[in-house]
């Protein structure tokens, strides 16, 4: 589990027996999955010091996978993100504060999603140290577009990151015009 922006507890498809690229309905209609990624969703939150977490929405769970072979090379990672598994209601498509938190992970050694990551090559900004990471996240109905500014610090046997800053980009489509 991984908390910037949210506590997420993060799992690798293959272990609950997902191929990474299931549609919603899919992840809805097989109640086993469900109850299976609940249960550990409830262990890790124990793991985390969150207490009892029955009947709640929080700590969120992501189902991750590398990116597909039909994926574009834009592509860095893909999730099934669930927004209640014991409901059996795998989210459309994925909440931002969960892109920035699994975009965050990936550059953190040593997590699920730095594992499953196809990492994007950082950007120098102006001010020196700085880079930008720009993530593409495929889940369920497209995909999420998350940026990441990352401080290079060196210590002692190689270089670090330390997360600074996350962001992206919303876009609004009209869905529907009328009079009232």
């Amino acid at each position: 589990c991984v908390d910037f922006s949210r506590p997420v507890v993060m799992v690798r498809a293959a272990d609950v027996g997902m191929r990474g690229n299931e549609t919603k309905e899919e992840v809805d209609a097989n109640g086993g999955l469900c109850a299976l990624v609940e249960e550990i969703r409830q262990k890790a939150a124990g793991l985390m010091g969150m207490g009892s977490v029955v009947g709640k929405t929080s700590p969120k769970i992501a189902v991750l996978s590398p990116p597909c072979a039909d994926d574009g090379a834009h592509i860095n990672l893909s999730t099934r993100f669930f927004t209640n598994p014991f409901d059996r209601d795998l989210h459309y498509a994925l909440a931002m504060t969960a892109a920035q938190n699994l975009a965050a992970s990936c550059l953190a050694e040593g997590t699920i999603a730095s594992e499953m990551c196809r990492l994007p090559v950082g950007h120098a900004r102006a001010a020196p140290g700085l880079l930008d990471y720009e993530f593409n996240i495929r889940h369920p109905s497209g995909e999420a577009k998350v940026f990441i500014t990352a401080e290079e610090e060196e210590q002692g046997e190689g270089e670090r990151r330390r997360l600074v800053a996350a962001s992206y980009i919303r876009t609004v489509a009209k869905v529907m015009e009328g009079d009232a």
